[in-house]
């Protein structure tokens, strides 16, 4: 750039008036002499030296970039008003010499007159290569300009304004290195952000000797970036690091802000500052935040120090913070962190120690996260809580090692919240031990979740407000009185999860509650430690304490007089222990005062001791386990539901004689193979024992039940037992009721399931219990009655034995859906005397199922089985009166003899019985005798694995519906014999399993009538037979299925109606066997369909009507009538074999002339190409009626016998597809000439 020279220009006024104004204008007035591009600088009259430069935007088309090369030393002193450098518009200079400014004297007469030494404004760019500005007002000033200053030096005199200020989006970059920067002491600012924001970058740069470090203000986003090392900003006493106090948004990043004497770090009153690595040091207070600024610390090599007794930082009004990785350091005094405001402060993986309160809280929110660290100072507190909320989370650890020291302490009358999930609170961790962990004395809630805390004495206590320990939190006390958690005055404790509690010491509680309440479910709480010297607790309630446990593990060492939990409370409140798991301890559970409820399936008390020990008091177990010591009960009243009691040698539970009241219910009692399970003393009172939902197993005797008492046992009880009684009844007890208990013997010695002592007045009643691996399951005496239902099950083991016995004196005995077994011997159910009755019962696998003697009444109903394997299935001696069995099942197997047998006198009556063998004998005598003269009615009835399914002779009647019967070999499924007057089969399906045997037998006589409705029949090899007379009627959709000779037989003197009936043949029936066998009988047949037989019907001296039929048959003949009369009305007949000689109408009048005549209407005969429509011979008659004979190779073929007569006629008839060579064989020439006539009507009329 060519250098321009200087100019002078003077005018010459000849009038006075005229100099006198030029002169003043030359003074106050910018006059340009030269100019270089668009940089001008400023002419002083009367002064040689270098004048401000003014650069600002493009003039007459030069450029805007320009570099001035040359020196410069500028005094602002001799210019009023005006800064040394200014640029505007879109210039961007260069500066490569070395500036120079100072301000030898103050002219100016009004603030506006202090210029900044640097002004560069409306986007303007100025580069200073080494600027070295000194004794100024104010340093730079950017307004919407940028400012890069590479090397030198600026400072502000006494009483300047700020170094640096920016504003509008300006942009100020110091590279000085060292402390090029300083202030101008008492009142001047390092550097001020105003309004519109803007950006300040330290590289290296410090400031010395400022007020306010930073100051922010306006709107608008501010950046103060400070890199390099030295970048410093120390401020002076009562000073202020940086200062927020815009509504916009401001970041500060870097450097060190460096107090002396009180200073406070950062003030944030409105906007938001955010501190990315900004360290405060020789300060009085880090930081403080009010009204509703918002303060953000993050940088991990970001620290501040405290000295006297300051507070690293406080929070008021709205405001609120943020600090993350961010460490805070005091001076063994003062505060770290104080909230007071309504704002929140938030702590993320800071260290905040060396204070003698780390955190104090009064009000609004801090949360503590990451892995912070609060150490308190000496005897000082970790985190104090007056009110308002904390929330700690993560891996934070608070540490008060001190002698009376406290980690976190809650206290006054705020409301305070305190929430810590997470992280470590760590005493001096010696054996002794000193402080407390958690003291919580204030109003309010603590939460602990997941939480260590040792090293104290006391772990955590709590004599107000509510304090809630939870997850898998660990508290551990050590010392001489270690006590883990200490519950007192109105304190409320709340320990919920996997927590630990541990106490560690001579006399060590783990629990101790003297007041208040305590609730704990989960977790683990450990006594012992140097242990043996003496007595240590788990659980201490006394007082007016009260306790709920729930799901908590109680362990001690296994030596001393040690207990897990000790009651001697006078709360009226229920201490509550539910799956409580108590180990290594002398005594269990020790109750002296008070109730307690012991209760939980997981409950597990193991003492060497006593489980279980109640001196006084209200004791109510649920759902425990008690091993080793069993249950003494001395005085009070004991309860246990769901409990289970092991390892005893003696009794698993012994009441008292002192004992009120004693209730088991659910109780699971093991013993070591001796003993008794529950023992209840000899006494004349009247206490009841009561079990309910109990198995008592590996004892001689299961329960033993004396005095004048009610015993009752319930639920799903179990008792195993080796001596001589699963449950014993003595002779004064009132009443004995067993419901869903299960008796079972172990080994030979098990005598009886339940007995009950003769002379007993008690009555007996089994609801649903199972006995079994016993000789006798059940043995009644006395004078009670027995009854026994639900689904109770009766399993014996002896031949001489017996599943039920009932004594001569039992007033009754009822059997109800009982099971009753034996081994292959001995006796179902033996009566002695006294009515009974057995419904929905099942005897099986004995060699006698039921035994009746002496007088009464003996009912079997329901669906009732009897499965047995010797002489009989039910006995009924003599001087029984009646024995009724309905929808029963009697059952053969191996060598049984008789189903249901009548002893000297006949029983009266018996009725809907059924009779079942396997591979059994004939029981026919058997039954005859049972069933003389009687009524038998079978409701769905099942009958498999027989022989002959049911038998019923010699009177009576037979009723049968919705039942099935299954026989095998060449027997029956039904059989009806004579003198029985009825038999109705109504929805019955008899099978054969060997298609052989008859499925049904009619031989009642001729007063016999018997009914089958919707009957099936298959796998036989006859379906029906039907002889000696009376009536056999076959309706509904019944179906006969048969592979030998008949489906149907009817005999003599029967009268047969089929209706509606499908008769099928299969196997050899398709060769040779007849659908309907009509032999001296009469048939009706209704909707009739044969079908797959050789022969559909055959009818010898009967009669027979078929309507609206089907016949379909392979073999010799659709319908053949040798004697006897028959009516075909609307059938229809089809051939389906391969014999070309088949008839479709045979009459044969062999037997007698005129004697065998068929009449038929509405008749279709389809012969498929085969066989003979119509086949007359020796006098048989045929008439038919709108008859079609189609597909016949010959379709009528009339053969005559000498001296026989004939009448045969068409009427309305059609041959179709028919050989018309009708053959007449005339044996007789007596004969030609009416045959031929004959011929000749035929084939007029077809």
């Amino acid at each position: 750039m060519r250098r321009v020279l200087k100019h002078h220009v003077c005018f010459c006024f000849l009038s006075t008036a005229l100099l006198a104004g030029v002169s003043l204008i030359a003074t106050q007035e910018k006059v340009y002499a030269q100019s270089q591009g668009n940089c001008r600088v400023v002419a002083d009259t009367g002064s040689d030296g270098e004048q401000p430069i003014v650069c600002g935007g493009r003039e007459r088309g030069d450029a805007s970039d320009v570099v001035l090369r040359d020196n410069r030393d500028i005094d602002m002193g001799k210019y009023l008003g005006m800064p040394a450098v200014e640029v505007h518009g879109d210039a961007d200079i260069t500066m490569s010499g070395t500036l120079r400014v100072t301000n030898t004297g103050d002219r100016g007469r009004s603030s506006n007159d202090n210029q900044p030494a640097i002004k560069v404004h409306d986007g303007g760019v100025l580069k200073l290569m080494e600027a070295t500005i000194v004794d100024v007002s104010k340093g730079i000033e950017a307004d919407g300009g940028f400012v890069t200053v590479v090397a030198g030096s600026i400072g502000v005199k006494n009483g300047g304004d700020a170094v640096i200020e920016v504003s509008k989006g300006g942009r100020v970059t110091l590279m000085m290195k060292g402390r090029g920067v300083s202030g101008g002491g008492s009142n001047s600012t390092g550097i001020e952000v105003g309004d519109g924001g803007g950006t300040v970058e330290l590289m290296g740069t410090g400031f010395t000797d400022v007020k306010t470090g930073i100051m922010i203000k306006g709107a608008g986003e501010a950046s103060v970036t400070m890199t390099g090392k030295g970048t410093t900003i120390t401020v002076g006493s009562n000073g202020k690091g940086i200062v927020m106090e815009g509504q916009g948004e401001a970041e500060v990043t870097g450097g060190t802000i460096e107090g002396s004497g009180s200073v406070v770090g950062a003030v944030v009153s409105s906007g938001t500052l955010t501190l990315m690595g900004t360290s405060f040091t020789k300060v009085t207070m880090g930081a403080q935040v009010s009204g509703d600024g918002k303060l953000k610390i993050e940088g991990s090599s970001t620290k501040i120090t405290v000295t006297k007794n300051g507070v690293g930082l406080n929070v008021s009004g709205k405001g609120s913070a943020t600090v993350t990785n961010v460490k805070i350091v005091g001076n063994e005094k003062g505060q770290g962190v104080v909230m007071m405001g309504e704002g929140e402060v938030t702590l993320m993986g800071t260290t905040v120690e060396s204070f003698s309160t780390g955190v104090s809280v009064s009000d609004g929110t801090v949360k503590i996260n990451g892995e912070s660290m609060i150490k308190a100072a000496g005897d000082g507190v970790g985190i104090k809580v007056e009110g308002g909320t904390l929330k700690i989370n993560g891996e934070s650890t608070i540490e008060a090692k001190g002698k009376d020291g406290v980690g976190i302490k809650v206290e006054g009358t705020g409301k305070a919240n305190v929430n810590m999930m997470g992280g470590k609170i760590q005493g001096h961790g010696n054996e002794s031990g000193q402080g407390i962990g958690v003291d919580m004395a204030g109003e309010g809630t603590v939460e602990l979740t997941k939480v260590t805390v040792s090293g104290f004495e006391t772990g955590v206590k709590v004599t107000n407000g509510t304090m809630k320990i939870e997850g898998s939190s660990k508290i551990t006390a050590t010392g001489q009185k270690a006590v883990g958690v200490e519950v007192k005055g109105t304190g409320v404790l709340k320990i919920n999860g996997e927590s630990t509690i541990t106490a560690e010491g001579d006399n060590g509680v783990g629990l101790q509650i003297t007041g208040g309440k305590a609730e704990v479910t989960g977790g683990e709480i450990s006594i012992g430690g140097v242990f043996g010297r003496g007595a240590t607790m788990g659980v201490s309630v006394s007082g007016t304490g009260e306790a709920e446990l729930k799901d908590v593990k109680i362990m001690g060492k296994g030596r001393g007089d040690d207990k897990g939990v000790e009651v001697n409370t006078s709360s009226k409140e229920e201490v509550k222990l539910t799956n409580v798991d108590i180990s290594k301890v002398m005594y269990g559970v020790s109750v002296s005062k008070g109730t307690v409820k012991i209760s939980g399936e997981l409950t597990k008390i193991a003492a060497t001791g006593t489980g279980l020990s109640v001196q006084g008091g209200t004791v109510t177990m649920t759902r425990g386990t008690i091993s080793e010591g069993g249950v003494s009960v001395e005085d009070g009243t004991l309860m246990m539901t769901k409990g289970e009691i092991k390892g005893f040698t003696t009794e698993g539970v012994n009441v008292g004689i002192s004992v009120t009241r004693a209730d088991l219910t659910g109780t699971i009692i093991t013993g070591k193979g001796s003993g008794t399970g529950v023992k209840v003393e000899d006494k004349k009172t009247s206490a009841n024992l009561t079990l309910k939902d109990v198995m008592v197993s590996k004892v001689a005797t299961g329960v033993e039940m004396n005095g004048a008492g009610a015993l009752t046992i319930e639920g799903s009880s179990t008792i195993q037992f080796k001596g001589k009684y699963g449950v014993y009844v003595g002779g004064e007890v009132t009443k004995a009721e067993l419901t869903k208990t299960v008796i079972r013997g172990e080994g030979n010695g098990s005598e009886y399931g339940v007995y009950v002592k003769s002379g007993a007045t008690a009555s007996l009643t089994l609801t649903d219990v199972k006995i079994s691996k016993v000789a006798t399951g059940v043995e009644m005496n006395g004078t009670g009655a027995l009854t026994v239902s639900g689904s109770s099950t009766i399993e014996f083991t002896s031949d001489n034995g017996y599943g039920v016995y009932v004594g001569s004196s039992v007033k009754s005995a009822t059997l109800t859906k009982t099971k009753i077994m034996g081994k292959g011997g001995g006796q179902g159910v033996y009566v002695a005397g006294g009515n009974v009755t057995l419904k929905d019962v099942m005897v099986s696998k004995v060699g006698i199922g039921v035994q009746m003697n002496g007088a009464g009444a003996l009912t079997i109903e329901g669906s009732s089985t009897i499965e047995f394997k010797r002489k009989y299935g039910v006995y009924v001696g003599g001087e029984v009166t009646r024995a009724d069995l309905t929808g029963t099942k009697i059952t053969g197997t191996g060598a049984s003899e008789y189903g249901v047998y009548a002893g000297d006198k006949v029983m009266g009556e018996v009725t809907m019985t059924t009779i079942t063998g396997r591979r059994s004998h004939e029981v026919r005598g058997a039954l005859r005798g049972a069933l003389r003269g009687r009524t038998v009615r079978l409701e769905g009835v099942q009958i498999s694995g027989v022989q002959k399914g049911v038998h019923v002779t010699r009177g009576g009647t037979l009723t049968m519906n919705q039942g099935s019967i299954e026989f095998k070999g060449n027997g029956y499924g039904v059989y009806v014999g004579k003198g029985v007057t009825k038999a109705d089969l109504t929805n019955v399906t008899v099978t054969g399993k060997d298609n052989k045997g008859v499925g049904v037998y009619a031989m009642g006589g001729r007063t016999m009538v018997m009914t089958l409705t919707d009957v099936k029949i298959s796998g036989v090899g006859m379906g029906i037979f039907a002889a000696g007379g009376g009536m056999l009627a076959i309706g509904g959709t019944s179906t006969i299925g048969f592979q030998g000779k008949y489906g149907v037989y009817v005999g003599k003197d029967v009268m047969g109606e089929v209706a509606m009936t499908t008769i099928t043949g299969s196997g050899e029936a398709v060769r040779s066997g007849t659908g309907v066998y009509v032999n001296g009988g009469a048939a009706w047949l209704g909707g009739t369909t044969l079908k797959s037989v050789a022969k559909g019907m055959t009818v010898e001296n009967g009669i027979v009507v078929m309507q609206n039929g089907v016949i379909k048959f392979h073999g010799e003949h659709g319908v053949l009538l040798k004697q006897g009369n028959a009516l075909l009305v609307n059938v229809g007949m089809k051939y389906e074999g391969n014999n070309a000689d088949a008839t479709f109408l045979k009459v044969d009048a062999t037997e007698g002339v005129n004697k065998a005549d068929i009449k038929g209407a509405l008749i279709e005969i389809d012969g498929q190409g085969k066989g003979l429509g119509v086949h007359v011979m020796n006098g048989g008659r045929v008439m038919l009626k709108n008859t079609v004979l189609a597909n016949v190779v010959k379709g009528v073929d009339v053969f005559f016998r000498r001296y026989v007569s004939f009448i045969f006629a068409f009427a309305f008839c059609f041959l179709r597809d028919v050989c018309l060579y009708s053959i007449f064989y005339l044996i007789d020439l007596f004969f030609l000439f009416w045959g031929m006539c004959l011929a000749l009507f035929i084939r007029l009329l077809c």
